[in-house]
């Protein structure tokens, strides 16, 4: 993307209140609004599309939202949201284009990629819908694939939060001070434990939603272990009764 294409950086001066990108930045963006939905899906009508590569094409519409802003059609902060994809205003209606063309092999790139970002909340609406489209299509292979990828990842970080919960110092550990740290934070992560396993069960019931009827019996024994290991892991933090 070429200078041009860039969010202008602020003027220098003193320290005050957040403006609503930096409150977007460090505590996460707003709620969607229909307004910013619906500027994304006439950016993304409006973006001549390549359908060679997803990011590429995704890059072109959000470069679109800052030349609409420059053009003085949209508000800086509308243009900042739309460019950082925020509550996926962009991707998604790029994601609805792709799956017209029935460029699935494409959308399954971008999005088994961007699982990685995702250990929780992955099945967004945005997802859903590829996945169902691909399901309905007959791409079982794919979409099954973009749920076993996420379950994975559900489970990698779940597995760090039970590990976290049990940590203990090492034997040879000698400071005091490092011990009490390494205590604290042991207790913490138990009591963030309950929460973080109702979550992974909430998030394995939608996965198995799919799972179920599309998947193989190696996806479905994939479901059944990792509740198996969720119970194991109340049984031993006392969190089963």
């Amino acid at each position: 993307m070429s200078d041009g294409d860039r969010i202008p950086e602020p003027p220098e001066d003193e320290p005050g209140p957040l403006s609503s990108f930096e409150r977007m930045v460090f505590t996460g963006p707003p709620p969607a609004s229909p307004r910013l939905m619906q500027l994304g899906e006439e950016i993304v009508a409006a973006t001549v599309l390549r359908f060679k590569n997803f990011r590429e094409d995704l890059e072109r519409a959000e470069g679109r939202a800052i030349e609409r802003m420059k053009a003085g059609e949209i508000s800086q902060e509308d243009a900042q949201l739309l460019f950082l994809d925020s509550s996926q205003s962009v991707s998604k209606p790029l994601v609805k284009r792709y799956l017209e063309k029935r460029e699935y092999e494409l959308i399954y790139r971008f999005l088994h990629f961007r699982i990685m970002y995702h250990p929780t909340g992955w099945l967004t609406e945005r997802n859903r819908m590829a996945v169902d489209t691909m399901l309905a299509d007959g791409e079982d292979g794919l979409a099954i694939g973009l749920l076993r990828e996420f379950l994975k990842k559900l489970y990698q970080h779940t597995q760090e939060k039970w590990r976290a919960a049990g940590r203990k110092p090492p034997k040879s550990m000698s400071d005091p001070v490092v011990i009490e740290q390494m205590a604290q934070a042991r207790d913490d992560a138990l009591l963030e434990l309950p929460s973080h396993l109702e979550i992974a069960e909430m998030e394995l019931a939608e996965i198995e939603f799919y799972i179920s009827e599309h998947g193989s019996r190696e996806d479905n024994r994939a479901i059944e272990k990792f509740r198996e290991e969720i119970a194991k892991a109340r049984k031993r933090f006392g969190l089963d009764t």
